[in-house]
């Protein structure tokens, strides 16, 4: 960072100085903020091979193998906090076939009633 020098006349830009401390960040913050933004771009991708059937074991031995540094907990708390932000359910294998299933299944209305 630059040295903010002055004369004895002029006073550091104050405002300047609390923006730069302001966007300082620790190096483990950044580095869950840059792996929380590339797991939000892979999500499609991702939510797409959970659906089709592929684990989450390999989807995150191939990220680990592009240097992606992700551990099985983290990849469920990105998975479960994109699909939050994207409004649905968090994918799995099983996802398509629940979906399935619920559409299939009789649905009780207002008017029915249902007995034990």
């Amino acid at each position: 960072m630059a040295k903010v020098t002055t004369s004895e006349n002029a006073r550091p830009d104050l405002e300047a100085i609390k923006r730069a401390v302001r966007e300082l960040e620790s190096p483990k913050v950044k580095r869950d903020r840059e792996r929380a933004e590339l797991f939000a771009a892979l999500y499609p991708d991702i939510r797409d091979q959970l659906v089709a059937g592929v684990s989450k074991t390999a989807i995150i031995k191939t990220l680990v193998d592009l240097s992606v540094s992700i551990s099985n907990p983290m990849f469920e708390e990105l998975l479960a906090a994109e699909a939050k932000r994207c409004g649905e359910p968090v994918p799995s294998k099983d996802t398509e076939a629940s979906d399935d299933e619920s559409a299939g299944a009789p649905q009780v209305g207002a008017k029915d009633t249902v007995t034990a």
